[in-house]
């Protein structure tokens, strides 16, 4: 499910929410995980992540988990979370009824090639690196809708190294015309750049 542009009220508990959590990441395990992960104090200031240790009311069940939020020109529009440990299920969760939309749309712009990952942390990780990048919350998240703010632009998916990887560039191609990169087996923008910077430049690197 597409989501629709949220109400004015709904935008302005997405911000004092949002602004919360930033309050709380400094010090936080989430803080922690995404400096392991590669992502630099000012690209978590950038995109204004946060971390749920006391929870808003309503948000009980994101405690322990990153705060992602989706902005744009007009305010936050969506709130994602994510688990900081592994194993933990879901590893994304979200407030009912908001469906799903492309993550850091904002980047699209004038740039002349756009990149399509999986996911919101290896989108922030190629926009940290200097690349442009949309991400898809969701191997199986894309719609046909996303080609149309891609159509004026050169596209390459980044496929993760696995099997829903492979199948969601499969999906993209589809519908868009895209240059496709599959990282090695197990593997992804974030987990790349975390131990080989100069190699994931290097394979996504145009000729």
């Amino acid at each position: 499910m597409i989501t629709i542009v949220p109400s004015r009220s709904t935008k302005i508990t997405l911000e004092k929410a949002t602004q919360e959590y930033q309050s709380q990441l400094t010090g936080s395990p989430g803080a922690s995980h995404l400096l392991v992960r590669g992502i630099t104090n000012e690209t978590i200031e950038r995109f204004r992540l946060g971390y749920v240790e006391v929870p808003l009311l309503g948000d009980e069940r994101f405690v322990g988990r990153i705060s992602i939020p989706y902005l744009t020109v007009s305010g936050v529009v969506q709130l994602r979370y994510r688990t900081t440990l592994e194993g933990w299920k879901p590893k994304y969760d979200q407030y009912k009824g908001e469906g799903t939309r492309p993550f850091n749309v904002s980047t699209i712009g004038s740039q002349e090639t756009i990149y399509i990952v999986e996911g919101e942390i290896d989108a922030i990780t190629l926009d940290q690196a200097g690349y442009s990048a949309i991400g898809i919350p969701g191997a199986t998240n894309w719609s046909k809708v996303y080609r149309r703010i891609l159509r004026h632009h050169s596209c390459v998916v980044l496929a993760d190294g696995d099997k829903a990887g492979r199948e969601f560039a499969d999906r993209v191609s589809q519908d868009v015309r895209c240059k496709t990169i599959v990282f090695p087996d197990d593997e992804d923008v974030n987990s790349l750049y975390a131990k080989h910077p100069d190699y994931l430049m290097e394979l996504i690197t145009i000729e």
